[in-house]
């Protein structure tokens, strides 16, 4: 009988990633959160800075939340807001 392997923890998958960047000459933090944030980035830009599409990827329920996470601050989005409509 095929005895089923227990699931991948958070930390394997990690460890493996991380060894994976350094094999290709990635360096610094890598690991499962930075396809997330990767992800959302991505989302993100390709949508020109739809906020609401990269908040509802992340299924975050604050807007500020998403802002935080994708390195955008106010500042940066009054003064692109302002380019537009100034």
């Amino acid at each position: 009988m095929h005895q089923e392997k227990p699931p991948v923890s958070r930390e394997q998958v990690n460890r493996e990633i991380k060894q994976a960047a350094e094999n290709v000459g990635i360096k610094g933090t890598v690991g499962c959160h930075s396809f997330r944030k990767f992800s959302a980035t991505a989302v993100y830009d390709q949508s020109n800075g739809n906020l609401a599409l990269a908040t509802k990827t992340l299924n975050h329920s604050d807007p500020k939340v998403t802002m935080n996470y994708l390195k955008i601050d106010v500042k940066s989005v009054g003064a692109a807001l302002e380019n537009i409509w100034g």
